[in-house]
């Protein structure tokens, strides 16, 4: 299946609904990772992706020439990258990834990039993503996790490190229509907490996923997926909370099956667990 087109004031379709330009001279479209044949209804090249198991039990995922798993009613592919940097509260994006680095093995830490978007790299201008090498190999939970949710281009995920009191942007349900299923929604604002305030309504770190079929509310303020993740905690470890929610992304694959990311949930305790007590060894070492 491919995007639809909109008209532009001479009648010819010239931008995607998904707001990628089209080449007059070519007649593909421009989505930053690899352009789009409307023609043929695919991508002219392949996702630069690698396969994994996960993958081999989703079909529509194994087609790298697909756009958006072959269900552009729901899923787009907003410029082929995954992992992206939002709001900073501790300094500018080389300070949250540093973060991010720190909960990783030193070995691995070389193998992880970031990348400043300049609206042709795969990122969009102002926009810092991170990208992982797919040849390399670690046997590191947290590496692995990383390096999984990077080489998947169906989806996207905003790590966000907030302060108590910064405020983010989610949505929630108004009104549902039994009868169609469908839903209204509303966008309010939330703020972290403070979680050493026995009496404050807070967090330590939340994975929010966009609204979608059997996904629990509230949900991220658009198509992707925000890992919102608070610079206080208990155990003042800002890279272990990043990386026992980047387990939830991937154990609930970015919002598809988000059940399956929900604590209490087959494995997630564990491997959250998991992803924490690691995160802590490595920030040991410098």
């Amino acid at each position: 299946m491919m995007p639809t087109y909109a008209l532009d004031a001479n009648d010819t379709m010239s931008h995607p609904i998904t707001g990628k330009e089209r080449d007059p001279e070519t007649g593909l479209d421009f989505f930053l990772a690899r352009y789009y044949s409307g023609a043929q209804g695919r991508s002219t090249s392949v996702d630069p992706i690698w396969v994994t198991k996960e993958r081999m039990q989703d079909p529509q995922r194994l087609n790298l020439y697909a756009y958006g798993r072959n269900n552009p009613l729901r899923f787009i592919d907003p410029d082929g990258m995954d992992i992206t940097l939002g709001q900073c509260a501790i300094g500018d994006s080389q300070e949250c990834f540093n973060e991010v680095l720190v909960g990783l093995r030193k070995e691995d830490r070389s193998h992880v990039h970031l990348i400043q978007g300049d609206g042709t790299n795969g990122f969009k201008k102002g926009q810092y993503g991170i990208t992982v090498d797919a040849d390399y190999n670690s046997d590191s939970g947290n590496f692995q996790t990383l390096q999984k949710l990077a080489g998947d281009h169906s989806a996207t995920a905003q790590i966000e490190v907030l302060k108590p009191d910064d405020k983010f942007d989610v949505r929630v349900t108004v009104n549902l229509d039994v009868k169609t299923g469908q839903a209204t929604l509303s966008t309010m604002s939330l703020t972290p907490g403070n979680p050493n305030d026995p009496n404050a309504d807070s967090f330590v770190g939340y994975t929010f996923f966009p609204y979608g079929k059997g996904v629990p509310g509230p949900y991220s303020s658009g198509n992707f997926t925000d890992v919102v993740v608070n610079t206080v905690s208990p155990d003042g470890s800002i890279p272990s909370t990043i990386h026992h929610e980047l387990r939830h992304v991937l154990l609930g694959d970015f919002g598809r099956v988000a059940p399956y990311g929900a604590h209490g949930t087959g494995m997630v305790d564990q491997s959250t667990t998991e992803a924490e007590k690691e995160a802590v060894k490595n920030s040991q070492v410098n």
